[in-house]
Parts: C-alpha cells; structure tokens; sequence
C-alpha cells in the first residue's frame, strides 16, 4: 500500500489512523465481499457492521485519513460559558496592554500593569495563567523582537514512546528574534557548533544556550544560560508552532502517558514525532514566508 496522507489526523491518532485505512483498503481488494467479509474485517476495527460501512464509504468518497471516524482531527465539544468567566471589560484591557507594553515585555511587569487597571476599574482580574496564555498566544503571531538569532531547548508536549517509555521529546531551535521564524532545528540537543560558528559570520547577534555548545565557546556567539535561553525562546515562539505546544518548564509539566486521553491515542512513534514536528516548523515559516529550516543533526 502506498504511504498514507496523515495531513489533518491528530497526532496521537496517526497509527489508528495507519490502521483503520489498512484495514479499509483490505477489504476494498475482495472482488465480491460477502457480509462475512464485512462482519470480519468491522471485528478487527472493533466496529460494528454498520460503522464500518461508513468508514468504507468516507474513504472511498475522500481518500483522506482524516475523514475516518476516531482520525481525532477535531476533538471534543466548545466549552460552556463559566461563571467564572473572565469579564469581558478585563480581558480587553489586558489586550490592550500586551500590545502596548509588546510582547517582548517581561511577563511580570504585563501581570503588574493588568492588575492595576483591573483594580482602577473595579473588575475581576485575569488569573494569572489566563494572562500568561493570552501573552503567549500574542508571542505566537509574527512580531519584531530585533535582530539576532536565539537558539535554546525546550519539550514537546506529544507522547512519544522510546525504548519502552512515554516520554516528552526535547527540541532545540535556532529562531529569528525579528520575525519567529525557525532557522534551524533538532529533536534532542543537536550538533550545534558548526550551525553557530556559520551564523556567528552574518554579523547578527547570535545568543545559544551553553549546554548546545558541545565544543565549548563559539567566537561570535554568546552563551547564556539554558534558563534564560528558553525565556528568550518562549518570548519569539510563544506557546507553540503551528499546532505543537511547547513547554518551557518541563519539570512541571504533567506525566507524557496522561496526554493520551482517548482508547484511540497512542504515543507516537520517533519517525512519526519528525515528520509530525518538521511539517509544523515548515507551515510555521510558510506563514512567516520563511523557507523550511535547516534538521541539524541529532547528538550522538
């Protein structure tokens, strides 16, 4: 069977997805199906006759993994209002100082500001994690943050089984503080030296996280902590690229196997975290007319 269009199928979803179209185009090969045919091959799917009748006609009408039931490409119901709902008033005050004190602005003088206006305008105030998501969501649109380029690591919050475990695989990233875009990028720590020493020759400023350079100093870059270069990194990228979440702050992030929420999500596989990871960074510089970025290769 030729390799499978994924574009649209959730990511925890990729192998049921791989699974369910086997099992479609399996029986799509029987020259005269009988209902047994039918009833076995909705057994190995744990459907019923009727749903996987319905799988076979959504594949045959569209072809597309994502058009399968359980392709997980769109989840769950919208909220219902809260009660304890943000007022509207406070939330638009927030926005309106995130975008006048810029995103860039260190996170707590933006929460000083909003509970101060807040306070003048006797209204309930954001909390605190609902303004840190409206300014990282704010750092997710292209903004100018200066010239330079920022490379830093941070986890990606996808399941991904290695050797036996359900981890949250590490990134680094090379992005361009003017614009987001991702210049470079590895699954794991990378061989970055050779990358920077290149870069360091563009006279742009160049700040990496010190535990990249494997090699030691790089002339021309300036190494900073690995906490301050993913503050910097949450500052350009914000929350996540196209669709993928990121995490700053690993250690208080929730246990990987938690995120499958559904009998139908699954780790994914490391091949599948590439292709799932690089198509992302690729969409995000398309939005930014930026080229796909450079795979530096992964540390031994």
């Amino acid at each position: 069977m030729k390799e499978i269009d994924l574009s649209g199928v959730d990511a925890m979803r990729r192998p049921e997805a791989r699974r369910r179209v086997g099992v479609v185009v399996d029986f799509l090969r029987i020259a005269s199906p009988t209902d047994a045919d039918r009833a076995d091959h909705a057994a190995k799917l744990g459907l019923s006759v009727n749903q996987f009748s319905a799988l076979v006609r959504a594949w045959r009408m569209h072809g597309s993994a994502a058009k399968l039931a359980g392709s997980g490409a769109h989840r769950g119901s919208s909220r219902r209002p809260s009660r304890l709902s943000v007022p509207a008033k406070a939330k638009d005050e927030a926005k309106r100082i995130i975008a006048a004190m810029g995103v860039d602005a260190p996170f707590v003088r933006i929460h000083e500001a909003v509970l101060a206006r807040c306070v003048e305008l006797k209204v309930s105030p954001p909390s605190r994690s609902t303004l840190w998501n409206m300014v990282m969501a704010s750092r997710s649109q292209p903004h100018d943050g200066g010239e330079g380029i920022v490379v830093g690591t941070c986890a990606i919050r996808l399941p991904m089984l290695r050797e036996g475990d359900i981890v949250m695989p590490m990134i680094s990233l090379a992005v361009r503080t003017a614009d987001g875009a991702v210049v470079a990028a590895a699954l794991g720590n990378g061989q970055w030296s050779e990358f920077l020493a290149c870069k360091a020759t563009e006279a742009m400023p160049v700040r990496a996280d010190m535990a990249l350079l494997h090699a030691g100093q790089v002339d021309g870059v300036t190494a900073v902590l690995p906490s301050a270069a993913r503050t910097e990194l949450s500052r350009v990228v914000g929350r996540g690229i196209a669709g993928i979440k990121l995490l700053y702050q690993p250690s208080k992030a929730i246990k990987p196997a938690r995120l499958l929420k559904t009998k139908d999500d699954q780790p994914l596989t490391e091949a599948d975290m590439h292709d799932v990871v690089f198509a992302a960074l690729s969409r995000h510089n398309e939005s930014r007319r930026a080229t796909a970025p450079i795979e530096i290769e992964s540390a031994s």
